[in-house]
């Protein structure tokens, strides 16, 4: 998809935004990690997408998770702030508008908003009562996805 780089990979970034203390949430980021990892084979990170798959295995992470926003999509994926990795990714995203550089200092200052609009998009609790969803509409939408 995109010329070589021998430090940006393109593959898929899933990002969930918590508004909650590291302390108050490491049992659920041990589960879902444990299910992160019985959800892939060994040694298969360099696997090929499997959009369908991606798409439940995202939402099995969710599950469990207090998020405010979340995310998931192609991406690319590099360690940023080097000149020239931040050069090189800045022209392939004009190239490819589709593709997400994911951004980890974002949930310092989304509260509760979101990053954008994404291939999959998760609005926790608090960004539905913000857009003043109700819980009855939540609830009818989530079993709708993972029915």
């Amino acid at each position: 998809m995109t010329r070589s780089h021998p430090y940006i990979r393109d593959g898929v970034s899933i990002a969930f935004y918590l508004r909650h203390s590291h302390h108050d949430i490491t049992q659920r980021i041990e589960h879902i990690l444990h299910v992160f990892q019985h959800a892939i084979a060994p040694a298969s990170l360099d696997w090929y997408c499997d959009y369908e798959e991606d798409f439940q295995l995202a939402l099995k992470l969710a599950a469990d998770l207090p998020f405010a926003s979340g995310h998931g999509g192609l991406a690319f994926n590099a360690e940023l702030g080097l000149l020239e990795v931040d050069e090189w990714i800045q022209r392939e995203r004009l190239r490819h508008p589709g593709m997400d550089v994911p951004d980890e200092s974002a949930s310092l200052h989304l509260g509760k908003h979101v990053r954008g609009a994404h291939w999959m998009n998760f609005l926790g609790p608090p960004v539905l009562t913000e857009l003043r969803v109700d819980a009855e509409a939540q609830r009818r939408w989530e079993r709708r996805f993972l029915d």
